[in-house]
């Protein structure tokens, strides 16, 4: 079961001292129970409970409206005598007259209507029975001096609201002021100016208020000690761990704060920087503005138009600027290479006048043997086709002359000889 703050857990080691103070008023209470029938009202996680059962009392009943602290005192402080059951403490399932004594420890500052609570009480303890209860002192002292204030606690009343809300059920009431000192220690208010002479009373953190419709035994005050309050070495020890875990997170924070101031150091040089850019950025528009319109001012001046008109003639001057030097350097390149090209062109024409000079008289001798030497004449093709054989008419015109005709005319009749193809020749 895990504490939250409403209801005691006796099992924290580091709860100790708040359960010896809820403890010491129920070992107050057990005094009252011996051989009774006891209601523990409200008895959260059952430790009063089983106290009161072991004190003594015939039978025990502790209730709560939380059935997880029911189940925890079932299986934590079962007890023979006692029994524990889910209930609401404004309607209580019980008979009237039922309890001999109830005890009502830290549950009226959990309820609204706190007269409600004392007359459910009323109802069912007995005509003669005895009711214990407690609340906290609002003005309880701290060590801080501040209280931060419990929120399962809807209201805390005053000492006198307190025993003036009992009185007006109960016709006898007697209240007890519950503090620490080497102990706990509960004394009545009657005692508290013998007690301060000697003992230095403090402020009173509980209101502990027995009461009854019958006459009440004489109560005394006493003082608890517990093991818990001598065995302050377990609790230095818990204390020195919880310093070293303090100790540890301080020095996390104290590197997280380091840092975070970091961080915020460079988020603050990087805020400048934004800054500073933003105004070399407006700083540029605005030369960019001064800069356009300086623009459209000199497009609309006559020296801009005229720029634009002879700006064609300047690139093609600047174009021929540029190709000068490449022309003087192939002019200087001629100039060099002159002089060795007339030496070579010297040289050709010498070695063509050699040449020429050996080679005329081998060329003229070719043409003279040309001209001289008499020219093969082809081979006459056959006049006719040896493959005939129905015979031909060879008819030769007369108007090339006779001297030609009587030349061939033999020449041609030998030839038709040798085919022996049958022939006519006719002259015309």
């Amino acid at each position: 079961m895990e504490f939250t703050g409403e209801r005691l857990i006796p099992d924290e080691e580091k709860l100790l001292d708040l359960y010896y103070e809820h403890f010491a008023r129920y070992l107050y209470a057990a005094e009252f129970v011996e051989d009774k029938v006891v209601l523990d009202l409200g008895c959260g996680c059952g430790y009063g409970t089983y106290e009161l059962a072991e004190a003594g009392a015939r039978l025990a009943v502790g209730i709560d409206n939380s059935d997880e602290a029911i189940r925890y005192a079932r299986s934590r402080y079962r007890h023979r005598r006692s029994f524990f059951a889910v209930a609401d403490a404004l309607e209580l399932p019980f008979g009237d007259d039922s309890f001999d004594v109830i005890v009502c420890m830290e549950v009226l500052e959990h309820l609204e209507d706190q007269k409600a609570l004392l007359s459910e009480i009323a109802r069912v303890l007995k005509g003669d029975g005895i009711l214990l209860i407690s609340t906290p002192n609002p003005n309880r002292p701290t060590i801080s001096g501040e209280r931060e204030p419990n929120p399962f606690h809807v209201r805390e009343v005053e000492l006198e609201e307190f025993r003036d809300l009992l009185a007006s059920m109960f016709k006898n009431v007697k209240i007890l002021f519950q503090a620490r000192r080497s102990g706990i220690w509960l004394w009545h208010p009657q005692q508290e100016a013998e007690a301060s002479q000697s003992l230095d009373a403090p402020q009173p953190e509980y209101f502990l208020a027995i009461c009854s419709n019958d006459d009440l035994p004489e109560i005394l005050g006493c003082m608890y000690h517990f093991s818990h309050f001598k065995n302050i070495e377990s609790l230095l020890e818990h204390l020195k761990r919880q310093d070293e875990q303090l100790a540890d997170r301080g020095e996390k924070i104290v590197e997280l704060q380091k840092d975070v101031e970091e961080k915020v150091d460079w988020a603050k040089r990087l805020e400048l920087a934004v800054v500073a850019l933003r105004k070399l950025s407006a700083h540029h528009e605005a030369r960019a503005i001064l800069f356009k319109r300086e623009y459209e001012r000199v497009k609309s001046s006559i020296g801009y138009r005229l720029q634009k008109r002879i700006e064609p003639m300047l690139k093609a001057v600047w174009r021929a600027l540029k190709a000068l030097p490449r022309l003087v350097l192939l002019i200087i390149k001629a100039a060099v290479a002159l002089p060795f090209a007339l030496v070579g062109f010297v040289l050709l024409i010498l070695i063509a006048m050699l040449t020429a000079l050996y080679a005329l008289p081998v060329l003229f001798a070719w043409i003279a043997i040309g001209l001289i030497a008499p020219k093969p004449r082809p081979k006459p093709k056959p006049l006719l086709d040896s493959a005939r054989t129905d015979g031909v008419s060879i008819v030769i015109p007369s108007w090339n002359g006779k001297d030609l005709l009587a030349l061939s005319l033999p020449a041609l009749k030998k030839a038709l000889e040798k085919t022996e193809i049958k022939h006519e020749i006719i002259v015309v």
